[in-house]
């Protein structure tokens, strides 16, 4: 923020109530927030802090300032707790070798192929949960995350990189 000589915030924002207005800004003015991988030569985009913090700022303003805010066109997070979540429940499946990757507790390398598959998958299933439910896809993140904190239920483990950068 230094750098880029901004010395409010809220002031860069205040404007911002459409999830693309502010997600573009934020992707702009953050190169922390990319999160891209390539797959089959095609960059692929997840940005996933982007989108976090696109909900979470946008979520904050309808509660504190008790303005309008449009969230529609956030896709979800491709998060490793969330394919946990969808696999266990059947929305998402595996392909044989990689389930027993994923069970053994094996790690994934970042950028790996599956790796890109399993967040790509996450992001469809939660778009298609969206069509089916009229509900928008980041509340439906939101609610699978939640889910995922339910410490009463036996989670299988979910894939693992060394370190994940999302």
């Amino acid at each position: 923020m230094v750098e880029k000589n901004i010395t409010s915030f809220y002031k860069e924002i205040e404007k911002k109530t459409t999830d693309t207005e502010l997600f573009y800004y934020l992707i702009q003015t953050f190169p922390f927030l990319e999160d891209t991988r390539t797959y089959n030569g095609e960059t692929i985009y997840f940005y996933k802090l982007a989108q976090l913090m696109t909900s979470d700022i946008l979520h904050l303003r309808t509660i504190k300032e008790n303005i309008k805010v449009d969230i529609c066109h956030l896709v979800g997070c491709a998060d490793y707790k969330l394919p946990q979540v969808l696999h266990q429940f059947g929305v998402i499946t595996y392909k044989p070798k990689l389930e027993q990757q994923i069970l053994n507790k094996q790690e994934i390398k970042e950028n790996a192929k599956e790796e890109t598959e399993i967040r790509a998958a996450t992001i469809i299933a939660i778009y298609k949960l969206s069509a089916i439910t009229g509900m928008e896809a980041i509340e439906i993140n939101d609610m699978i995350w939640l889910q995922s904190q339910d410490k009463s239920l036996s989670w299988i483990p979910y894939h693992l990189t060394k370190t994940p950068s999302y």
